[in-house]
């Protein structure tokens, strides 16, 4: 059982660095948001207007607020089928006075041959803003200009920032400056206002004509949803914020949002025990939400489920993130639980202490909002007691003029109501690209906020740095207080923590991330790290958004990061180690290390507890052959161990390659896999007394239980053994000091 200090391929102990500082995330920032942009534009249609004692006033006008339904049909290079593509789009008009702050997407659009563009379906303006589907996603618009365009009448010059999205990499790219001079014309049959209709020619930075743009207005808002409501009997189903009755439509419409609520299902099923796992809770939306097909193609539907208790975090959590996400579709629901007590003996809770969360409805509405907003890729946010701030530091933040929970903003920040507006379409929308994408871009929140705490070391070491193709990357972490003062860090490390990320650069510098496996939970709980004392943890990880981490052979180098939040203030932490991939060495293991690499679901099913996905199969593969069978042994092992099978056989198999194997594992790994052979033993060694007891029926035919519990005795003991020899009474894997 291999869980030892980690060795350099030259024999020494394997060498570290810390405070690596920030790698450029693969995928880069989204585009820049759109500025405030003054603009009134002269009106025509009402002649000369009034006169003063300077003279004739021209009167003025400017773009109607809310959502404009966008047609851009590009200049087509095919001579015989002029017209064939056209992309169909929103832009949106926040409008303050006589500022406006514009933003919009475009959706790839095809013409069928030999049928008009009325045959392909297109949304009807009648029915408001418009839904596309995901896939057709193609262009952010940000407008960086509007003026009056001199001599023009009814018409007005938009100068705009077209940015083109690439979702293998979930990237970005400005592909230039480009204006257009719009004019008021009268809008086409279904629109809401015939007033409220502009066409013009779109030029390029050279004055070259590139298409046509028309944008006609659809709604006051800016954007449309709907969030489903369902929980379990006893559930409590967050509506409003008590007394003042401040609900959803008074969180949603002061940024644009038209947001419809339906409570749907109040007979959801517990699952066993009774506390809701991240993979369930996604069970359950998929199994209780609305069952149309491509839904999300249709309606940006979330899905909210109120639970009475949780596994991964005490209050709430948007759980659908990479690692759990079953359907592969991004930022679906959250959760939120209503039987979590706040503590009599913490004082910051004030009056709220013993008081069961469900029961004091404006906090358990804050969190019901907080955790919607994850889902629509909203990140923490402590410049303000607002609502992407956590119940914690908000609590932390009461004083006597200003108890909790009376101190709590009943509002976004600023950023993020502009976010909520202005950021592209994947990104907001449910089914987007995946939560935890880096959107630290300026005006808001750059990274130079985020604080290296000093006295601080991470220390990052792999299990094994000599790794086959086809292998998972294990690597042991941990926080180290090297100050003389004591400092506040995550109660727990590690990937279901919320607080671990990091990245893999590859042998040619290509980076790809793997993201915390639980990526937002309601509260992040610290502790106080003493002087010399550390916390530590462990991760397994196979793939990330950009696939697998460890796609080729070569040196890879793997970067770990700890974030957390402090009292408002953003603090994080890097580290990294290398590894070495080797080539395969035999065709059976290019099958199996193929297997693994073509298989996303395999950091599913490395995390989840329940079958899921594809992911079992491959890491089943793995395990039976000779070059990746330790890497995958206990990977395989533990869902036997876990499943309670009934047979003696899937026990067998899983113990002798446990006790005949040099088994790979993390320390925690090690952890979980001495918890499981104690229970098997336990329950071979009851099984074995009732039949001594004759208590079993049948005995001639009852599986041998005698060799079962010794085999899982052996298996216990060689964890033993290894972990007592390569690990320190700390619990952590010696590492050069």
């Amino acid at each position: 059982m291999t869980a030892s200090s980690p060795r350099s391929l030259a024999g020494g102990a394997a060498a570290y660095s810390v405070d690596v500082g920030r790698v450029p995330d693969p995928q880069g920032p989204p585009p820049p948001l759109p500025d405030g942009l003054p603009f009134l534009a002269r009106d025509h249609r009402a002649g000369l207007g009034d006169t003063s004692a300077g003279g004739p006033v021209t009167p003025t006008r400017t773009l109607r607020g809310g959502c404009y339904y966008v047609r851009y049909t590009p200049l087509q290079t095919s001579p015989t089928r002029p017209g064939a593509v056209y992309y169909l789009g929103t832009l949106r008009v926040q409008r303050v006075g006589t500022t406006l702050t514009t933003s919009g997407d475009l959706y790839l659009r095809h013409v069928a041959s030999g049928f008009p563009a009325a045959a392909a379906g297109e949304p009807d303006p009648a029915e408001g803003i418009p839904v596309f589907p995901r896939a057709d996603y193609r262009c952010y618009v940000r407008a960086t200009r509007v003026s009056d365009s001199p001599g023009a009448r009814e018409s007005f010059t938009l100068t705009f920032e077209l940015f083109r999205f690439n979702a293998a990499i979930t990237a970005w790219t400005n592909e230039g400056v480009s204006t257009v001079q719009l004019s008021w014309t009268t809008a086409p049959p279904g629109y809401p206002s015939g007033a409220d209709y502009l066409t013009g020619d779109v030029e390029n930075a050279a004055g070259a004509v590139t298409g046509t743009l028309s944008l006609g207005w659809v709604s006051p808002f800016l954007r449309r949803s709907t969030l489903e409501v369902d929980r379990v009997p006893g559930g409590v189903a967050p509506r409003t914020n008590g007394s003042d009755g401040y609900g959803w439509r008074q969180v949603f419409e002061p940024v644009g949002w038209d947001l419809t609520v339906v409570e749907s299902d109040d007979t959801v099923a517990e699952p066993s025990g009774g506390s809701w796992g991240d993979a369930e809770m996604h069970a359950a939306m998929l199994e209780y939400r609305d069952r149309r097909e491509a839904l999300l193609d249709v309606e940006w539907r979330y899905h909210l489920l109120c639970v009475r208790r949780l596994d991964e975090t005490e209050r709430g959590i948007m759980y659908d993130s990479s690692a759990v996400d079953l359907n592969g579709t991004a930022r679906e629901g959250g959760g939120i639980a209503c039987d979590w007590v706040y503590e009599q003996d913490e004082p910051s809770w004030g009056t709220l202490r013993g008081t069961r969360f469900g029961d004091d409805l404006p906090t358990y509405f804050r969190t019901a909002v907080h955790e919607l907003g994850h889902a629509m890729g909203l990140y923490h946010n402590a410049s303000d007691n607002g609502f992407m701030n956590t119940t914690d530091v908000i609590a932390r933040r009461a004083h006597a003029g200003r108890p909790f929970p009376s101190n709590i903003r009943w509002a976004f920040h600023p950023d993020d109501e502009k976010r909520l507006r202005h950021m592209p379409d994947v990104w907001v929308r449910p089914g987007g690209i995946q939560f935890g994408e880096d959107y630290s871009v300026a005006p808001i929140a750059a990274d130079d906020l985020v604080e290296r705490p000093p006295g601080l070391r991470l220390e990052v070491c792999p299990v094994e740095e000599l790794l086959p193709l086809g292998a998972p990357a294990r690597v042991e972490f941990a926080l180290v207080n090297e100050s003389a003062a004591p400092v506040l860090v995550p109660a727990s490390l590690g990937l279901r923590g919320g607080t671990v990320r990091g990245k893999v650069i590859g042998p040619a510098g290509t980076v790809r991330t793997f993201l915390p496996l639980v990526p937002c939970v309601e509260s992040q709980p610290l502790r106080v790290l003493e002087p010399g004392e550390r916390v530590s943890s462990a991760a397994t990880v196979t793939h990330g958004p950009q696939g697998a981490l460890l796609p080729s052979p070569g040196l890879h180098r793997i970067v770990v990061e700890v974030r957390w939040d402090e009292g408002g203030t953003p603090r994080a932490l890097s580290g990294s180690a290398t590894l070495l991939v080797t080539a395969p060495a035999s065709a059976e293991q290019e099958r199996a290390a193929y297997g693994i690499l073509s298989t996303p679901d395999t950091l599913l099913a490395i995390a989840a507890t329940a079958d899921v996905g594809n992911g079992f199969a491959a890491i089943e593969q793995a395990a039976s052959d000779p070059m990746l069978g330790p890497h995958y042994a206990w990977l395989d092992a533990k869902r036997t161990l876990r499943s309670g099978a009934t047979t003696d056989e899937p026990y067998r198999r899983a113990l002798e390659r446990l006790v005949d194997g040099d088994v790979v594992v993390t320390s925690a790994e090690r952890r979980r896999a001495v918890e499981a052979l104690d229970r098997v033993e336990a329950t071979w060694s009851l099984q074995e007394e009732a039949i001594r007891h004759e208590e079993v029926t049948g005995t001639d035919d009852a599986p041998d239980t005698g060799s079962l519990r010794k085999l899982a005795a052996a298996a216990r003991r060689q964890m033993d053994e290894r972990g007592t020899a390569t690990v320190n009474g700390a619990g952590w894997h010696r590492l050069p000091s």
